[in-house]
């Protein structure tokens, strides 16, 4: 098959396109796709791509083997609600560079949902600070150069002062994780005692392990996406309101989850609110050990900011875990 369309459908799943080896033009308009694992278009021909009117927050150089981007004469992404953080910007200078190969209504309905700054600016509009995008300056490098040169710990502290002020808020929030722990207050506010973030292959997981001990033995009251999210939402609104009457987030670390824009998304909402609240406002679940693999700066920064709790198949060691985990929800 070389022509493949389904319009204003209930797709949310594409891997079924792998087996499509001819594959040259692709229509996918008005569904309710979030993202794909880019192997199923290693092999694939493609020459035209419209994928508007989904549910897309991020476009990245790995979204399609680099042939494919190479090879495009059509493509269409309009009318998702993306995501205008550094993680788009690859796609930004894309766009920018590739305007004789996009729809008619570029750029005006490439517009950013979030975060609340960006909010109906176009994707051509984002501009962040440079520092915001930038990797985060590692404290052994400030130490090294501290030690071999006095005078250039004093330039460096300077220009971390000033170019680096939301990394200096990272140091300072790990300082401050160390402290007896702080209980957020109980309000009516709440509606959640936590909101839980994980991918949705770690679904069966949540369901035979998390739910049970937390709201059936526990009594807790849960948020999970499945669940609980509204219809008809945007899965960002969604996002940011349930985290937002939650009493805590539960982040569910694993491979799937460090892969997944949209756990980025919910991992960055939930860094934010450490910031503002506290490291006792997030729990952290490595459910898979992702600490020696690459990962997204937040993700990093999550895990040097809280201990997480790690889990384990062997049953003994689950009560300890669940411990642990009541400990740290209290």
């Amino acid at each position: 098959m070389e022509d493949f369309k389904i319009k204003r459908g209930i797709v949310r799943d594409i891997s079924f396109l792998s087996t499509m080896e001819h594959l040259t033009k692709l229509d996918m308009l008005g569904n309710y796709i979030q993202g794909w694992k880019p192997e199923i278009f290693s092999d694939k021909p493609l020459t035209e791509i419209i994928l508007s009117a989904n549910q897309i927050a991020v476009f990245n150089q790995s979204s399609f083997p680099q042939h494919i981007w190479d090879n495009l004469k059509y493509f269409s992404a309009s009318s998702n609600p993306f995501v205008c953080t550094c993680n788009l910007l690859w796609f930004k200078d894309w766009l920018d560079d590739n305007r004789n190969k996009l729809s008619t209504n570029y750029p005006e309905l490439y517009q950013c949902l979030y975060p609340d700054e960006w909010k109906t600016k176009t994707i051509a509009q984002f501009e962040p600070e440079k520092y915001e995008c930038q990797p985060a300056v590692s404290a052994l490098v400030v130490i090294g150069i501290g030690l071999g040169c006095l005078a250039g710990v004093f330039l460096l502290i300077a220009f971390i002062v000033y170019k680096g002020r939301y990394h200096i808020k990272h140091r300072m929030l790990l300082v401050r994780s160390l402290q007896p722990y702080d209980r957020l207050p109980d309000g009516e506010e709440f509606v959640y005692d936590a909101f839980v973030a994980h991918h949705v292959e770690n679904r069966v997981w949540v369901i035979n392990h998390l739910l049970p001990f937390l709201e059936k033995q526990r009594k807790l009251r849960l948020c999970i996406h499945e669940r609980d999210f509204l219809p008809g939402n945007f899965i960002a609104d969604n996002i940011v309101n349930n985290m937002k009457v939650s009493r805590k987030v539960i982040l569910v670390f694993s491979e799937d989850f460090a892969d997944s824009e949209w756990c980025l998304f919910e991992a960055t909402t939930a860094y934010n609110r450490i910031i503002a609240e506290g490291a006792s406002s997030v729990v952290i679940i490595m459910l898979e050990d992702i600490r020696h693999r690459p990962v997204d700066n937040t993700i990093r920064n999550l895990l040097l900011a809280i201990t997480y709790i790690e889990w384990g198949n062997d049953r003994n060691r689950q009560p300890e875990f669940f411990r642990k985990l009541l400990d740290a929800l209290q």
